[in-house]
């Protein structure tokens, strides 16, 4: 990642530069792209899996997982942060996988709205949607079992953003949640200082 990029970013300096892919907590794996640089996440709940976004590049991906000892097939549901390409990009991988979003529309994808505040079940693992408009109007993060907080690019402070003013409302709407111990972001890695990435 280039440092004028990482100067847009609230909090920045709390996030490692680059994670390559691989395992970076127990039972979450990164999936790093190039051209442009994002991660997607796949989070491991038994022999499925289900996926944060789902990247840019399927070609690069799909070499990804199979070093990674993962098939696309096993990845039962993908919960997408927003609609932008570089996070839908190779959404095409997941056949099996069901689609959860906000509040949007997937051209050719069937996809399941989740609500703000809205728990889902699934294999034992609780996933709370949470609506953060301001990158783009349709953008969620998504809270696993009360301590993993995935962000999308909520935390990117741009003027391409749609609304940059919003966005700041919905950082600290993170800020007051309780109990996350990692925050997972779709250009800059993951960290455990979260209290300090909320707080700039």
């Amino acid at each position: 990642m280039s440092v004028g990029l990482c100067l847009l970013m609230v909090g920045c300096s709390s996030f490692p530069m680059v994670h390559p892919t691989g395992k970076i907590v127990t039972g979450i794996y990164v999936i790093m792209n190039t051209r442009p640089f994002v991660n997607f996440y796949i989070f491991s709940i038994g022999e499925k899996y289900i996926a944060i976004d789902a990247g840019t590049n399927s070609t690069q991906s799909i070499k990804k997982l199979k070093k990674l000892s993962i098939s696309p097939d096993d990845v039962v549901a993908a919960f997408i942060t927003h609609s932008h390409y570089d996070h839908i990009g190779a959404l095409e991988l997941f056949d099996n996988a069901a689609v959860y979003t906000g509040n949007t529309t997937i051209p050719g994808i069937n996809n399941n709205v989740m609500l703000d505040g809205e728990i889902l079940e699934l294999y034992g693992m609780t996933i709370k949607c949470i609506y953060t408009p301001g990158h783009t109007n349709d953008s969620v993060c998504y809270l696993i079992n009360g301590k993993y907080l995935f962000v999308g690019d909520t935390l990117i402070n741009h003027s391409n953003n749609a609304d940059n003013e919003l966005r700041k409302l919905s950082v600290e709407k993170l800020a007051k949640i309780d109990g996350v111990e990692f925050i997972f972001s779709g250009h800059y890695g993951f960290t455990s200082n979260v209290k300090r990435v909320l707080s700039q």
